[in-house]
């Protein structure tokens, strides 16, 4: 009977495991649980993340002595990496995304204590970019806007129960424009009916959805440089 075959295979399976397993683990890296008083923090940490002090604009999340520390420019521990999460005491989902070298990196979520979602928003080394929600412990949309940099830039836009309030517009963080008109409750109306149902009666009424809809794609586009 020859076995020399099997046994080669099984060799072979075991080396490719044991060859995932050491690129897959971080040697450096450890998980740890630090508890506050009103929630609980998961995250993890590596020996071998170098702290940066060069951005002096972004906040850093480090560790020391079992507690989790957030400083302006710096750090003065082990800097977080990798997966983040949070528990409400209840322990329901307060918080996940993920930390490179102590800066918040890609998509983050938040969640009220009753587990309805609180803040959609995304990171690019620890500053916001990109759209940003936020809602309301029923679920409904209180805010919608847009960040560059870390600051709000191009129309944001205020609801109370779903229903649209304001717009505020902003260049850089600063308010530039603030309106609660009808044209611009009408604006962003027919704006969001243009985006589910393009197919509406009548040239000239395409052309204002149009360049409606081109005005909104390039203030997107702005806010994303």
């Amino acid at each position: 009977m020859n076995t020399g075959r099997p046994l080669k295979y099984f060799l072979f399976l075991n080396l490719v495991c044991c060859a995932a397993l050491s690129q897959k683990m971080d040697p450096y890296a450890a998980a740890l649980i630090v508890n506050e008083d009103s929630f609980t923090r998961n995250f993890e940490i590596s020996q071998k993340v170098k702290p940066l002090f060069k951005l002096d604009n972004r906040d850093y999340y480090w560790y020391r002595s079992n507690k989790v520390m957030k400083t302006r420019g710096g750090s003065g521990g082990k800097l977080l990496h990798g997966t983040y999460t949070e528990y409400h005491l209840n322990k329901n989902l307060r918080a996940k995304g993920k930390m490179r070298k102590g800066l918040k990196v890609g998509k983050w979520f938040y969640w009220h204590d009753n587990g309805m979602i609180a803040v959609l928003g995304r990171y690019r080394h620890g500053l916001l970019r990109g759209k940003f929600l936020k809602f309301s412990k029923k679920g409904d949309l209180i805010e919608k806007a847009r960040y560059r940099f870390g600051e709000k830039h191009g129309k944001s836009f205020r609801y109370v129960e779903g229903e649209l309030i304001g717009v505020e517009k902003y260049k850089r963080g600063y308010k530039v424009e603030a309106s609660t008109s009808s044209d611009d409750e009408e604006s962003h109306d027919d704006l969001e009916k243009a985006e589910s149902n393009p197919q509406k009666t009548g040239r000239k009424e395409r052309k204002r959805l149009n360049k409606i809809l081109k005005r909104q794609i390039e203030t997107d586009d702005e806010s994303d440089e």
